[in-house]
């Protein structure tokens, strides 16, 4: 028997037995690749300290809110006429 002829016969039978499996068998389980994929959440306790406008930290740990776009204690801003100053609340900003 030449090895294409064998070859072909064990692909048509694994085709065949994977395809009555398929068939026969129930109904796969859903699976939700996010529930596998991301980091389960944890309990912090403790004091927060404030490092930034979206940043805390508690025990050394350092916990950046997401989806919050607020300033950084260090960060300049420029006015109308490109006076560069520390940000500040509106009401504490230079007058010019």
């Amino acid at each position: 028997m030449p090895l294409r002829l064998v070859v072909v016969t064990v692909a048509a039978v694994s085709a065949v037995v994977t395809q009555f499996v398929i068939h026969n068998s129930g109904p796969l389980p859903e699976i939700d690749l996010q529930n596998i994929i991301k980091p389960k959440p944890v309990s912090i306790a403790g004091v927060a300290s404030v490092i930034g406008g979206d940043t805390i930290e508690v025990h050394g740990l350092r916990i950046r809110f997401n989806g919050i776009d607020a300033p950084e204690s260090k960060q300049y801003c420029n006015d109308a006429r490109g006076f560069e100053y520390p940000y500040r609340a509106a009401g504490d900003r230079p007058k010019h």
